[in-house]
């Protein structure tokens, strides 16, 4: 009889582990909370490290048709001057893999058009578990009880397992808020380059996706009441941003897209295996999206685990996963937290520093620090 598997939480990290697990020999079960699959969610940054991953599941073209390839992320200062570029055709040139932009909605909608609909548990939020002769008896906010040979937790940031075994879910604050929305792209924009504008303690970025569409993020520093401010206030709060921004500042007065707000925050802890369940994507690595790598770590963890699940029964796995995976969402996790400090700096002065300071380095450094920060994993 096959061992069953039970994945907690159907965003991208669940969905991908479903997609892959059941290329092995488990019976796969996928439980939401929601009554259907997750729509909710704006645009997503995947690089090389993902779209490999991707070619590797057979997904690669679909991605594609549904994305936005982008040829360079650029960083300017509030007027549109450039700080400093990173350049994802260098990136393809040397691995073949592209860098794109596309809607959350898109991805969760190919990851699951591409598993087996057979095993899901929608309107099934765990509550509880509890371990048994060495399976798992799970219990579900609609009463349900069922029985698994292993748990998998991809819930997100407030993951139920993980809070199970240890508490609360401690936050590490970064002291920002960030609105987030998606728009029509103006007619003749240019979509090959995504960007992100540095301002005083303030930073816009916009990100091309596909079906021409941009993803808009706007970041400030918390001051309070940031919760309350209505779509207009909030515009002009980034009124004194210019450059690509202001390309498009027109267009947002006209218009009231569904905006996502939220507090930018990460979890104290790593947690990647603890009493045999496996966390991946947020409920174990949670990070700040201050470098784009949150969908990407989810999905590289996914795939790690299941390369390791070939070679390994589950539990020796989940050890495994633990030791190769830990430091580089570790090392992902601290450099998204700094790129974040860096980048709302209070003093004016520093702000002009950092400006200086960014524009007189040689560009092939700071794209070799990239690649070596995102490329250098155990992907191979």
């Amino acid at each position: 009889m096959k061992e069953k598997i039970l994945i907690s939480g159907a965003g991208i990290a669940g969905l991908t582990l479903k997609n892959l697990l059941e290329r092995l020999n488990y019976d796969v079960y996928l439980c939401e909370k929601e009554d259907t699959l997750r729509t909710q969610g704006a645009g997503l940054l995947l690089g090389a490290n993902v779209l490999k991953i991707f070619r590797q599941m057979g997904l690669e073209e679909q991605i594609l048709q549904k994305a936005q390839v982008i040829d360079a992320f650029i960083t300017t200062d509030a007027k549109g001057k450039e700080l400093d570029t990173v350049d994802f055709k260098q990136i393809y040139a040397k691995t073949s893999y592209r860098s794109v932009g596309i809607h959350r909605q898109e991805l969760h909608q190919i990851l699951f058009a591409n598993m087996q609909h057979t095993n899901l548990l929608f309107d099934h939020e765990l509550t509880n578990f509890a371990q048994d002769d060495k399976s798992y008896i799970v219990a579900f906010k609609n009463g349900k009880q069922k029985r698994f040979d292993h748990l998998i937790s991809s819930e997100g940031i407030f993951s139920q397992c993980r809070e199970k075994i240890y508490g609360k879910t401690e936050l590490r604050a970064t002291s920002q808020v960030c609105w987030r929305f998606v728009i029509d792209a103006p007619q003749n924009f240019e979509r090959s380059s995504g960007y992100e504008m540095w301002g005083d303690q303030k930073r816009v970025g916009i990100l091309p996706l596909g079906t021409d569409k941009l993803y808009c993020y706007l970041v400030a520093t918390q001051k309070g009441g940031e919760e309350k401010l209505s779509y207009q206030e909030v515009l002009q709060l980034f009124e004194s941003f210019e450059g690509r921004y202001g390309q498009l500042k027109e267009t947002l007065l006209h218009i009231s897209p569904k905006i996502l707000y939220n507090v930018l925050a990460d979890t104290q802890e790593i947690t990647l295996q603890s009493e045999g369940i496996v966390f991946v994507g947020d409920s174990g690595h949670a990070t700040t999206p201050n470098l784009g790598q949150g969908a990407a770590m989810a999905i590289e963890s996914a795939y790690t685990f299941y390369t390791l699940l070939q070679k390994h029964k589950f539990s020796l796995a989940a050890q495994f996963y633990e030791q190769t995976r830990l430091k580089k969402v570790q090392k992902i996790k601290e450099r998204s937290m700094l790129v974040g400090k860096f980048s709302h700096l209070r003093s004016k002065l520093l702000q002009k520093i950092r400006n200086i300071f960014m524009q007189f380095i040689p560009s092939a450094i700071t794209q070799k620090e990239f690649e070596k920060l995102i490329l250098d994993g155990e992907i191979k």
